[in-house]
C-alpha cells in the first residue's frame, strides 16, 4: 500500500519591513517624493581601486539619529534599498511514503539584501499539515512525521520543525550578497497512516530591514 504526498510552495516576494523611525514622504493621488536634499549638486566619481558620491553646498551633512527618528546626509542616502529572492524550484514532490524511509525533497533560495541591517525569511502563510507535524526535531523512517530543515551560514535552526506560520527560516543582522540556503521538506508514515494524495501551500516572505 503506498500513500502519496505532493508539496508545494508559493513564495510572496516584495515585503520590506523599514525600522520604527520618522519617515518624511511627501505625496499625493498623483505623486510620490520619498526624499528631498537641499544641496546644489555633487559627483560620482570612479577609479580602478575605488567609487565615490560627493555633495556639493549641504550644510551638515552627517548622519542623525535618536529613538524615534533617523536624519540621513547627503542626497545619496535618497536612494532606496534592495532586495533580491531566487528560488530554484516551487514545487517539492515526495512521492509515495514508505514505513521505511524518509522521503524528502529539497529548493535553494539565494538572497541577496543592501541593507545593514540584514533580512528576514520566514513562513506567512502555510496551509493545514497533511499529516502529523514533526515536534521531537527529526523526521523519523517509521512514525507519522512531516516538516523541514533549513540549511546555509545564516539558517535559524539546524533541525526538523513543522511547517507553520510566523516561523523564521533565515535572518541577517549585516549586507548579504547570494546569500545561499537550502530548504528540506521531510515526511515519513506508519502503517496506519491515512492514504490518499496529501499536498499543503505555504507562502515565503523575505523583508529587507532598510
Amino acid at each position: 500500500m503506498m500513500k502519496n504526498l505532493f508539496m508545494i510552495l508559493s513564495l510572496l516576494i516584495g515585503s520590506l519591513s523599514f525600522p520604527l523611525i520618522g519617515i518624511a514622504e511627501m505625496s499625493s493621488t498623483n505623486y510620490s517624493i520619498y526624499a528631498d536634499s537641499f544641496t546644489i549638486g555633487g559627483f560620482f566619481s570612479t577609479s580602478t581601486n575605488y567609487s565615490f558620491w560627493d555633495s556639493i553646498g549641504e550644510w551638515s551633512a552627517g548622519n542623525i539619529t535618536s529613538t524615534t527618528y533617523e536624519i540621513l546626509g547627503g542626497f545619496q542616502a535618497m536612494e532606496k534599498g534592495k532586495l533580491s529572492l531566487i528560488i530554484s524550484k516551487n514545487n517539492l514532490n515526495l512521492g509515495s511514503l514508505s514505513v521505511n524511509n524518509v522521503n524528502s525533497d529539497s529548493t535553494n533560495f539565494t538572497i541577496s539584501s543592501d541593507s545593514n541591517t540584514g533580512y528576514i525569511f520566514s513562513i506567512n502563510s502555510a496551509g493545514p499539515s497533511p499529516i502529523t507535524a514533526v515536534t521531537d526535531g527529526e523526521v523519523t523512517a517509521g512514525s507519522e512525521e512531516y516538516g523541514f530543515a533549513i540549511s546555509g551560514v545564516n539558517a535559524a535552526f539546524v533541525n526538523d520543525r513543522s511547517i507553520v506560520a510566523g516561523r523564521v527560516l533565515a535572518s541577517s543582522t549585516v549586507p548579504v550578497v547570494n546569500d545561499l540556503l537550502t530548504m528540506t521538506v521531510k515526511a515519513s508514515r506508519t502503517s496506519t497512516t491515512t492514504y490518499g494524495n496529501k499536498s499543503q501551500n505555504i507562502v515565503l516572505n523575505l523583508s529587507g530591514n532598510f
